[in-house]
């Protein structure tokens, strides 16, 4: 019995000795979090101001107890336990980043803040070493009040160009033009047929910035990023799927969705040109091109000398507006009112799927 005793207290002691020894790899080392630091609590955009530099976040190291490569990530959100409109962007490896008023501005607004009131948001730093081990640190209240943007978008067009159009990382200058909403200047829309792959949108045809991409996002939806200048992080691409589908974008609330297109029971023209008066005969075409890849879009490049009216013709077919018949991007239906156009240089494109159009000059 006594040697029964001895062997219950034995594996007694052994087990609080198995206990320590588990407690001790648990909490051998507590992470030391970084700490976030801003230049201004108080932040008042201004929208003649977007040039200028908005807001600066500093951070320390953090020490995990072992080597490890760290990344960063900044948060965002209007509640303070990052439960609701949470959004990451990632800090890189660097010890500061800074965000002009038009970035800071357009994160505002995409977070859901009220233009031209005073609203509070949180930031707070998230750094990690893998999916499992990481630290928040410090959370940091800040005042923003932004701007409602002007009317009219401040980029007269865009331009996609990558993997899932049919030029790939080709020119920028041949990046294919998007179109435009007639109700609301900030959207762009492309309905038509990719490429398995990532796009990305160009501001200026011919240069790589302002350039917008992916901020996050799945399935078909997600938030945009924009890259401004060369010297800012250029974002990951758009990744769209194989076949006909519209994309639109919003640079306002910094959005976009993709939705996939039927085209089996749209008709697939011999021929599209522009008719009108500026011409000797009605009956005159001046030709438009498609592709193979995209035989629905049709371009020209031409000069008209003098205000004229004119519309599409597809085959037999007549196409004028639907839309302000002076405006420069709009939708076109059959057997519509003609559309004035002022004499000029002009990159003309349209969608027989849609019925939409521009003129870029």
């Amino acid at each position: 019995m006594k040697t029964k005793y001895l062997y219950i207290i034995a594996l007694f002691f052994i087990g609080l000795i198995a206990c320590d020894k588990d407690d001790d790899l648990v909490v051998a080392h507590s992470p030391v979090p970084p700490e976030l630091m801003i230049s201004d609590s108080t932040i008042v955009l201004l929208e003649e101001q977007a040039e200028e530099e908005a807001i600066i976040f500093t951070r320390t190291s953090t020490d995990f107890g072992f080597d490890g490569a760290e990344s960063y990530e900044i948060q965002f959100d209007t509640v303070s336990n990052f439960s609701s409109n949470m959004t990451p962007i990632e800090f890189d490896t660097s010890m500061e980043i800074s965000y002009s008023v038009a970035t800071f501005n357009s994160r505002s607004v995409q977070l859901g803040l009220t233009p031209n009131e005073v609203n509070t948001l949180y930031v707070r730093l998230k750094a990690s070493v893998s999916e499992d081990v990481f630290v928040y640190s410090n959370i940091i209240e800040l005042s923003v009040t932004p701007y409602q943007s002007s009317e009219v978008s401040a980029y007269a067009d865009l331009y996609m160009i990558g993997p899932a159009t049919e030029i790939g990382w080709g020119s920028a200058s041949d990046a294919i033009p998007m179109f435009r909403d007639p109700e609301n200047s900030f959207i762009y829309t492309f309905t038509g047929n990719f490429n398995e792959g990532e796009l990305k949108l160009l501001g200026e045809r011919g240069n790589w910035q302002p350039q917008w991409g992916s901020s996050m996002g799945s399935g078909g939806s997600g938030q945009l990023a924009l890259q401004e200048t060369s010297n800012d992080s250029e974002p990951p691409g758009i990744t769209m799927s194989a076949g006909y589908q519209t994309i639109s974008v919003n640079i306002q609330t910094m959005t976009y969705t993709i939705e996939s297109y039927d085209v089996s029971s749209s008709p697939v023209y011999s021929s599209a040109g522009l008719s009108g008066s500026l011409f000797s005969d009605w009956n005159d075409i001046v030709p438009m091109t498609n592709s193979s890849f995209n035989p629905h879009i049709w371009t020209l490049n031409y000069d008209y000398d003098e205000y004229s009216d004119i519309q599409f013709r597809t085959d037999s077919e007549w196409w004028g507006t639907v839309s302000d018949p002076s405006a420069l991007y709009g939708t076109v239906g059959k057997d519509k009112p003609n559309i004035w156009l002022n004499g000029g240089s002009y990159l003309v494109v349209f969608n027989d799927l849609t019925g939409q159009y521009i003129f870029i000059n």
